[in-house]
């Protein structure tokens, strides 16, 4: 027997997603991001809360990591380690100092073993690999002191570990761009709860003295340089969100003013590197997009829309705000010391040639004990030519990712990703897992969205009668086979 008719004679129409579905996921999303506010205050109240959270992320992730096929929802719990980290700093969690680098390395590798996803990168693997060697010049100089080595090499290689990690876990996996807008919303949660803290900070300052230099007291009475980064890619991601989403007008609304809000507590910590580290990744991905016909005109519409909101409305109230010193502290060109840091740097490198200082050497420098600023020249200090090369491969590494045959919105969120990792680490070395999480999703697989198909009668029809003969074809040959054979 004959069938006439295969599946993909059948032709089926395409249809957009549902939209009350489409709209109830969006409020769910809002919701998840808007529960982070009291969330947030009450661990800064509590910094119990902020202990329990944190080791209650943990286990959900290991959760979802031990899960076989829970791909996705581990890259949602990465994504929501790395908005959460200095939400946690700040509220002095009691966990250990690299928790946030450690907690996502384990997540993301229990998930890559669970499913049997070994093959790794070969660009990253070579680019950790080559940092080894300067582990030995460090026990060398300083072996009767292991804690000390453990602290340098958990400080300093953390960081470029979890890279590799990242970037392992993500070229396996695939996700349309409504489920990567589901990673997305996990980044912006604990920075919404960031941002509420800052906020609250200056809203109930008995009075705040705007200097040139980055302010403690606008930056939730934490590290400015570090808060005003994650607040950029608060800020970043919620550009990310708007420029491909197709959720309703009132969602787009709320994101776009979380993208404003967060940009603008970002400049208010007076630490520059937050704001030049999102304008970097935003300039990259609408590079990107601009080629996309479709996306052209909700760029120019976003992009307009922003710069007339940011000129006429946001910055002069926050010029008025600080006294004209806001402006004051965007033109100035100083590095606050890292040039200094990075000369030194490139000094250590002319004397050690080859393996460099050792891990965490570079920290003992001429004019006073200082870490590096700059992942690239604290690796070339540290690190010698072995720490140039892994430096090629890294930057290999990226562009390859962006010059992959793919369509404009994959190439935006990779320039983004890219371009706002390699400026944090220019500014502010691995200091987080951000840097590391950040250039691993450039890694990511991105497909469009396939939406449920909707069957006219007559193709419903002739689908039906496709099965029913398949079916008859299969009965019949099931018979042949139990049939006693004469």
């Amino acid at each position: 027997m004959s069938v006439s008719l295969s599946a993909h004679e059948v032709s089926y129409p395409e249809v957009s997603r549902p939209s009350n579905l489409a709209q109830l996921a969006g409020w769910v999303g809002i919701a998840f991001v808007a529960l982070h506010v009291p969330l947030a205050l009450g661990m800064k109240a509590y910094p119990q809360l902020a202990t329990l959270h944190a080791l209650i992320t943990l286990v959900v992730g290991l959760r979802w990591a031990v899960s076989k096929g829970c791909l996705r929802q581990v890259a949602c719990v990465g994504a929501y380690i790395t908005g959460s980290e200095v939400l946690w700093r700040m509220n002095e969690a009691s966990i250990f100092w690299e928790y946030g680098k450690y907690a996502t390395g384990l997540v993301l590798i229990v998930a890559l073993v669970r499913n049997r996803l070994i093959k790794m990168p070969l660009l990253p693997v070579l680019y950790f690999a080559l940092l080894i060697p300067g582990i030995v010049p460090t026990v060398m100089q300083d072996y009767l002191n292991l804690d000390r080595i453990r602290d340098y090499l958990s400080f300093n290689l953390s960081g470029p570990f979890a890279l590799l990690v990242s970037a392992w876990f993500f070229s396996h996996l695939k996700v349309t761009w409504s489920e990567f807008e589901h990673i997305l919303i996990s980044f912006l949660a604990p920075i919404i709860g960031l941002a509420s803290i800052t906020l609250f900070g200056i809203l109930t300052a008995d009075s705040i003295s705007w200097g040139s230099h980055s302010m403690f007291i606008t930056s939730g009475g934490y590290g400015p340089n570090q808060v005003s980064a994650i607040l950029g890619l608060g800020a970043l991601v919620a550009l990310l969100f708007l420029l491909k989403s197709r959720e309703n007008f009132l969602i787009k609304l709320l994101m776009f003013l979380a993208m404003i809000s967060l940009a603008a507590q970002s400049a208010l910590t007076f630490s520059r590197g937050g704001l030049y580290g999102a304008g970097g990744g935003a300039i990259a991905a609408i590079a990107c997009l601009s080629r996309d016909r479709q996306a052209r005109l909700r760029i120019l519409f976003f992009g307009g829309l922003t710069l007339v909101v940011a000129i006429f409305v946001v910055l002069p109230r926050l010029n008025d705000l600080t006294g004209g010193a806001l402006t004051a502290r965007f033109e100035n060109t100083s590095t606050t010391g890292r040039t200094e840091i990075a000369e030194s740097d490139l000094k250590f490198w002319d004397e050690n040639p080859i393996v460099g200082v050792g891990v965490g050497m570079s920290f003992y420098r001429d004019f006073g004990w200082k870490s590096a600023h700059t992942e690239f020249t604290r690796m070339l200090a540290e690190h010698g030519s072995f720490g140039f090369v892994a430096i090629l491969l890294l930057l290999i590494a990226g562009l390859r990712q962006l010059t992959l045959p793919q369509r404009p919105r994959r190439r935006a969120v990779v320039a983004a990703m890219l371009v706002w990792s390699v400026l944090f680490m220019a500014a502010m070395a691995m200091r987080l897992v951000a840097p590391s999480f950040t250039f691993g999703l450039a890694f990511i697989g991105l497909t469009s969205d396939h939406p449920p198909v909707m069957l006219s009668p007559a193709a419903y029809r002739q689908y039906l009668a496709y099965l029913a003969s398949l079916t008859r074809f299969r009965q019949e040959k099931l018979k042949e086979k139990l049939s006693p054979t004469v």
